[in-house]
């Protein structure tokens, strides 16, 4: 701004006054823009945090549901338990008052519900068939998952096995261990006839008749009488 050189002192003051107040002015936009520099800097540093929580969030969820997955699939393998039958023939096994779980034949598997297998085994008479072996889990861990302690394998090859021995003596011992003295009908009924229709199918390899014989005093029957009753049914 241009001051003439014989300007009075009022207009020497008027202009300086103008000076300021545009000084003023021009400071007071420059705050202005301070300020809504320093807003918006606030704000993108805001959305910037605000993104970052939301990522977390969206990992958290992925995490969360990746967990679900796992714990879901697990959960599916662990629902369902396999259990052998060694029933006679076709078989069905209450699981409580009103189902039932049938096995087509003996040494079938059959995939039952944990909630199913839990049912069963609260009837003693069920829980039993698993502490002799009738029924049988094919997985090992089971057994500790329902809390039962197995005192024999009555498997196909057990029987087998058994008249392959030679020893009479040692042949007898075995069947009053097994059946603990015959204090057991459900064992040495099973034994019984899964015996027979072992002898039946040819499985039993050349027992001897000493063998044959023990079997029938023990038990009041014997392998051919069975035979024929099986070829029967």
């Amino acid at each position: 701004m241009e001051i003439k050189s014989n300007a009075t002192k009022k207009e020497i003051k008027d202009i300086l006054d103008t000076v300021d107040e545009e000084k003023n002015l021009l400071q007071n936009e420059v705050e202005k823009l301070k300020e809504e520099q320093n807003e918006k800097e606030a704000l993108f540093s805001q959305q910037m945090e605000q993104m970052k929580e939301m990522q977390k969030m969206l990992m958290q969820l992925q995490a969360n549901a990746l967990a679900n997955n796992n714990q879901n699939d697990k959960k599916g393998l662990e629902e369902m338990v396999a259990v052998k039958s060694y029933l006679i023939g076709k078989h069905s096994v209450n699981i409580d008052k009103d189902s039932w779980i049938t096995f087509g034949h003996t040494g079938a598997v059959e995939d039952i519900s944990v909630s199913d297998v839990k049912s069963m085994v609260k009837n003693i008479k069920n829980k039993e068939l698993f502490i002799n072996g009738i029924l049988v889990f094919e997985d090992e861990e089971d057994y500790k998952a329902f809390r039962i302690k197995p005192r024999r394998q009555l498997t196909d090859e057990y029987i087998i096995n058994l008249f392959k021995k030679k020893d009479v003596k040692e042949f007898t011992v075995e069947l009053s261990s097994v059946t603990e003295g015959k204090k057991i009908p459900s064992v040495m009924h099973n034994l019984v006839f899964r015996a027979g229709l072992l002898y039946k199918q040819g499985k039993l390899i050349n027992p001897t008749y000493e063998t044959m014989e023990a079997f029938k005093t023990y038990f009041g029957v014997g392998l051919l009488e069975l035979n024929i009753q099986l070829l029967d049914e």
